[in-house]
């Protein structure tokens, strides 16, 4: 269960001292039952969309790569916020001044040592970082619900007819585009999660749905693929969900090197 409230985080120019802008926080801590009750911290922030400028990634001290300059104002923000959010994780391990780059699969690039995971939406943008010590990867995933256009486009390219005859069997699919969302961004957080361990990309189809707990907020998925040495077929690896609004699903999967 995560905790916290939104507060009001005060930036400061350091030269001025004068107000640059009001970014709202929150800061969620979830654990995993499963890993002995191992836990992160997520920082999340809700992303500014009024009087937004590229400006913000120098005031902050934030690189701007050149595909992200020249982005839509859209991607530009979420990347901004999900920097922002970096940091703020980065910090609490008491790192600071490492900037986050991205590698050849678009994976965040973290400081030796260490582990994390960033994502976004149109709403919101959160990291968090771990000890290597502490887990072998961690992946978060925020998603908005899928519209009815985006469901049918992801059946059977990332949700497959196997998975839909489950849903539709256990009595799942009376909102179609909550529990799809659910599944397709449980999926994703496996993939940043398992992928320092695998080092490459895979498709959606490297794993399946097996199980889906509504009331405990989690789902199984099991691999279908020999993906690396500890992610074999037949490994069940549980998927925890949590809702950030109505609107908003956060799905978060935590991997030990050993398997779970």
């Amino acid at each position: 269960m995560g905790e916290g409230a939104w507060y009001l985080l005060l930036e400061v120019d350091g030269l001025l001292a004068s107000l640059v802008n009001f970014f709202e926080q929150r800061s969620l801590r979830f654990s995993f039952p499963e890993l002995n009750n191992k836990h992160f911290q997520l920082y999340l922030f809700k992303i500014a969309k009024n009087n937004f400028s590229t400006n913000f990634f120098h005031k902050f001290n934030i690189d701007l790569p050149s595909n992200i300059a020249k982005s839509v104002p859209k991607r530009q923000r979420e990347y901004f916020f999900g920097r922002m959010a970096a940091r703020y994780a980065l910090a609490a391990l008491d790192i600071e001044q490492f900037r986050v780059e991205t590698g050849k699969w678009r994976e965040p690039i973290w400081p030796e040592g260490t582990i994390g995971s960033i994502s976004h939406n149109e709403r919101y943008a959160g990291a968090t970082v771990l000890k290597a010590t502490q887990m072998k990867g961690i992946g978060i995933d925020i998603e908005s619900v899928l519209s009815e256009k985006s469901q049918l486009a992801l059946q059977n390219t990332a949700i497959f007819q196997s998975e839909i005859r489950y849903l539709q069997d256990h009595g799942l699919m009376t909102i179609p585009g909550s529990v799809l969302s659910i599944i397709f961004s449980a999926k994703e957080s496996f993939f940043k999660a398992a992928f320092p361990l695998v080092r490459r990309y895979f498709d959606f189809d490297a794993v399946s749905l097996v199980d889906f707990d509504n009331n405990r907020k989690v789902l199984l998925l099991e691999v279908r693929q020999d993906l690396c040495p500890t992610l074999q077929p037949g490994v069940v690896i549980p998927i925890h969900f949590y809702w950030l609004d109505g609107n908003t699903i956060l799905t978060y999967c935590g991997l030990q090197g050993s398997g779970n």
